[in-house]
């Protein structure tokens, strides 16, 4: 991340917070698809974002805090902004876990067909009779 050595402080705090506004729209596209019950590769892509994207504000949050030459408070700031961030990561790398567990979608698991009435024939339904006096009723 060789860009980031030529950038200076403001610059480097705007480039976290939008890459911060990236990371939290990956994360709610995650919890998206675990709505959406997506596929394993969809997940598996995901989670190569998420830990790219991990990487992508530490490496940020770390040149921000070396070229703003900050004080101690606001280091800790930093440091407490980049570990909110990657509790939230982790959060959406558990729940992608927990959604591609056996047993916990039924999407990925084997049907389960069963038929009491194997020996019986189809049988098609009566045909019903329409007499129009529903409709004549509501007139």
């Amino acid at each position: 991340m060789a860009d980031l050595e030529l950038m200076n402080a403001p610059d480097l705090f705007r480039l976290r917070t939008t890459t911060k506004r990236q990371h939290t729209d990956l994360v709610t596209r995650v919890y998206n698809m675990i709505n959406r019950r997506a596929s394993q590769a969809v997940f598996a892509v995901l989670s190569t974002d998420l830990e790219a994207a991990l990487e992508r504000i530490t490496a940020i949050n770390e040149r921000y805090v070396i070229a703003g030459e900050l004080d101690d408070q606001e280091r800790a700031a930093a440091e407490d902004y980049i570990q909110g961030v990657a509790a939230v990561n982790r959060q959406a790398r558990l729940a992608i876990g927990g959604y591609l567990q056996p047993g916990a979608n039924p999407r990925f698991e084997g049907w389960i067909v069963e038929d009491s009435n194997v020996d019986q024939a189809l049988q098609q339904n009566p045909p019903t009779e329409f007499t129009g006096t529903e409709e004549n009723q509501d007139s």
